[in-house]
């Protein structure tokens, strides 16, 4: 894939969320976290930056929520990003345990003092540092 593939699947993409009426931020995370070598190129030129994960519960694997719950709190810190999936590339997938997982992680990470916010205030607090 090259350039201008990526550029007019951005667009594409830009275009549609702003025609359905969004006006805040909109940002982008390549599918499985690829740091193509084009893309932050492309990223910045449309101003929006690449939002990558550093906490991963492998939820894709065929685990107990207790397991999924176990990676994510075992990984936990100050901004962490985590990945969890709400479907497969078709849609299909059964995701009971990850719902299931993340009573256990939310449970667990706000009672050690942390809390949840939308990746813009991530990025908020990350220029003000």
């Amino acid at each position: 894939m090259n350039v201008i593939y990526y550029l007019a699947t951005l667009i594409k993409q830009y275009k549609v969320i702003r025609s359905l009426g969004y006006l805040g931020p909109i940002h982008f995370r390549a599918p499985y976290g690829n740091k193509l070598l084009v893309l932050p190129w492309i990223l910045d030129g449309m101003n929006r930056p690449h939002i990558l994960f550093d906490v991963i519960a492998k939820d894709w694997e065929d685990y107990s929520p207790h397991i999924i719950a176990k990676l994510v709190i075992e990984q936990i810190h100050e901004g962490a990003i985590i990945l969890l999936h709400d479907a497969d590339g078709d849609g299909n997938a059964d995701r009971s345990k990850t719902t299931q997982a993340l009573k256990i992680i939310i449970e667990n990470v706000k009672s050690r003092g942390y809390k949840f916010v939308p990746i813009s205030e991530l990025l908020k607090e990350d220029k003000n540092n």
